[in-house]
């Protein structure tokens, strides 16, 4: 008799390894593709000795930061020499992620100078330009001397400027550094001054992050603002953008603010600049006051004529923030912006405002030296442990961490008590002591 026999359960194990051998050289492929591109990123060199028709080597080196950036692409690393490059830089190629982002480096900080003395750049462009790319770290850089905006970054996603020394324009009303449509930047520990318009300028972004700036002495108009890009009509709105540990002082106004929603301004230190420390601007043309549900907390705003003023932003959390020495006035808010707000926990002191809130204070704030810009706190400051505290602000200006007594310091530095280094005194009467066996 004949034996049947069954295949398919043989076809099914066949196909089975099939699979398995086809996923197998899938994750192969995957796996090069991802080595292969990490190996195959660049870093090139850039040097005023260099010489563009080099491969960018360490030891042949590019000479213009503008060739190296059209030669990098995603991954790649421009690491700029010493010296000073006199040229108009216009970045045009994108990162992919921020694990596949180019960057432009300077060697040693601040010693890699893009100077503009001489140099044509277009009408409202930057020295400096990112232009439509994105995932672009610019890093280290001073830049100076600029006839235009020093770096402009316009419709690009994701952009990091850090650690630049960013100053002196030759022409009216630029800016230090703008973004247009700027998505997700980050513009961390730059130092800013001397321009004719504003220091830090966001036309239009969401998630922007400005933090640890140093912006300074631009006296025709703001610190930082972030603001529609438009030109009449009704303007859009902007969300989640986070403003903390920056200094901003001597400009006309500190801070200026128009159509954001959702906008976080902490830990910052604003002081003597001319009309108000932050400014609350008007919304769109058809609606010109708006909920905002924004938030000011542990601020340190001293010497301006205003410290707050409002003109459009209803729906307010203003809290744990030191309002010192007004020239006029705390707030100055038009009706239309005095709605729904929520203010308390503040310390006042010098003209202005009486408290307002249950648990506001009136009292010196006992800075360590105001007269030197120190407005940290001195041991027994009254605005030590009499914050609230604050979720989403887990840091002071100065990254110490939030809190270190009963609850948060009002203000944006943290008290820290001294620490005494020095060794225990030798204790004096002592005698010896012999026991028996």
């Amino acid at each position: 008799m004949l034996k049947r026999i069954y295949t398919k359960p043989i076809i099914w194990e066949h196909q089975a390894k099939n699979k398995l051998a086809l996923l197998y050289f899938t994750m192969l492929i995957i796996s090069f593709v991802i080595i292969t591109r990490t190996f195959a990123a660049h870093i090139y060199h850039v040097s005023p000795d260099g010489n563009d028709q080099n491969p960018g080597t360490e030891d042949r080196p590019f000479k213009t930061i503008k060739y190296a950036a059209e030669k990098a692409t995603a991954g790649d690393t421009v690491l700029v020499n010493d010296g000073i490059y006199r040229e108009h830089i216009i970045i045009k190629n994108s990162g992919t992620s921020d694990t596949q982002r180019i960057v432009f480096k300077a060697r040693t900080p601040h010693a890699a100078i893009v100077d503009g003395l001489g140099v044509d750049v277009p009408p409202f462009y930057g020295l400096l330009e990112i232009k439509n790319a994105n995932y672009v770290t610019i890093e280290g850089f001073e830049i100076m001397n600029t006839p235009e905006a020093g770096v402009r970054c316009s419709n690009c996603k994701n952009a990091t400027i850090r650690d630049c020394l960013i100053h002196n324009t030759t022409n009216e009303k630029r800016s230090g550094l703008i973004f247009v449509f700027g998505d997700s930047a980050l513009i961390q520990h730059n130092e800013i001054y001397g321009f004719t318009w504003n220091g830090i300028d966001v036309e239009g972004g969401n998630n922007v992050i400005i933090e640890s700036n140093y912006t300074h002495d631009n006296p025709n108009h703001f610190g930082l603002q972030i603001f529609p890009f438009h030109s009449g009509g009704d303007s859009s709105f902007y969300f989640n953008n986070i403003i903390r540990y920056n200094v901003i002082a001597r400009n006309i106004s500190g801070m200026f603010f128009r159509n954001n929603k959702y906008l976080q301004i902490y830990s910052n230190v604003i002081y003597n600049n001319t009309y108000s420390g932050i400014h609350l601007g008007e919304g769109a043309t058809s609606s010109p006051s708006f909920d905002s549900f924004s938030q000011i907390y542990n601020n340190t705003i001293i010497g301006q004529k205003y410290c707050i003023t409002n003109t459009a932003f209803n729906n307010l959390s203003i809290k744990n923030n030191i309002f010192y020495s007004p020239l006029y006035d705390v707030f100055l808010f038009d009706p239309d912006a005095n709605t729904g707000h929520d203010i308390d926990y503040n310390l006042y002191f010098g003209k202005g405002d009486t408290p307002v809130g249950n648990h506001d204070l009136y009292a010196d704030p006992m800075f360590v030296e105001p007269s030197k810009n120190n407005y940290e706190l001195s041991d027994g400051s009254p605005a030590i442990d009499a914050g609230v505290i604050l979720a989403n602000v887990m840091k002071d200006i100065n990254a110490t961490l939030r809190y270190y007594g009963t609850s948060y310091d009002i203000g944006a530095y943290e008290y820290i008590p001294p620490t005494d280094t020095l060794a225990p005194a030798a204790p004096k009467g002592l005698r010896a002591i012999f026991l028996s066996k």
